[in-house]
């Protein structure tokens, strides 16, 4: 019984009933009212002092509308900015992903080759730089033209392919993102990839990479010229990227 009362269907119909049946239930308390001898004429008078009440309410009536349609548009503004919130997290979860997958990649290529890190200063540098007969020019042309497409391009192309689409992915964030990412990716890299990186960088055919800033920036910390003491005997190249 308590559930039929509650149904929306029965509110209405009982409400319809009511309403449709209202003359004839006002018709017959005026007729009772007739014969309790009561004067019609008063009923103005008594009904004008309601009116001061009927304005309040219908004022109250409005601001409950207004307050109404307020918090329904705040509630829609608060979903809306609670969905922009999860698209952005979403999205950098998904972006965290997809970079710690491709750092994951580029630090197994870096295993898988890495004694040709190990041998790059002493089988292919230090070769150029040694030679007796060689002055600037011969090293930088010797270097371009033999040992970057012979050895670097042979061996390290993998590895120089992922580290450029790290550096594009982690370029869409904004800066202070970048800088956090680069960090995490950077501090991972082994000493012999940073000496690589300012030799390779130096020398090879087509000049500084676009992202040559970036690698000054996070890829030579903890280097120093005392790494490349030996070298800078060679005093007529100067290593840009090192202080």
């Amino acid at each position: 019984m308590k559930k039929f009362f509650q149904s929306p269907f029965t509110i209405a119909v009982l409400i319809i009933s009511f309403w449709f049946c209202s003359p004839w239930l006002i018709s017959k308390w005026f007729k009772w009212l007739q014969t309790c001898g009561v004067d019609y004429s008063s009923f103005g008078t008594f009904g004008d002092m309601f009116g001061t009440i009927t304005a309040l309410f219908s004022g109250l009536t409005i601001a409950g509308l207004v307050y109404t349609i307020y918090l329904q548009r705040k509630e829609i503004n608060d979903t809306q900015l609670e969905i922009k919130d999860q698209k952005k997290r979403d999205a950098n979860r998904r972006f965290e992903e997809r970079f710690f997958n491709l750092v994951k990649v580029h630090r197994n290529i870096f295993k898988h080759i890495e004694s040709s890190f190990e041998g790059y200063e002493t089988n292919i540098i230090g070769k150029l730089f040694f030679h007796p007969q060689n002055p600037v020019e011969a090293v930088l042309n010797s270097y371009k033209n033999d040992q970057e497409i012979q050895h670097v391009l042979k061996n390290f192309i993998n590895y120089l392919q992922t580290f450029e689409v790290i550096v594009k992915s982690i370029q869409t964030r904004n800066a202070k993102a970048q800088d956090k990412y680069f960090k995490i990716w950077f501090a991972q890299f082994h000493i012999n990839e940073r000496k690589f990186f300012l030799y390779h960088f130096n020398l090879r055919k087509e000049g500084k990479p676009k992202e040559w800033d970036i690698i000054k920036k996070y890829g030579f910390i903890g280097l120093d010229k005392s790494h490349f003491k030996m070298f800078y005997k060679f005093n007529d190249f100067k290593f840009d990227g090192l202080e």
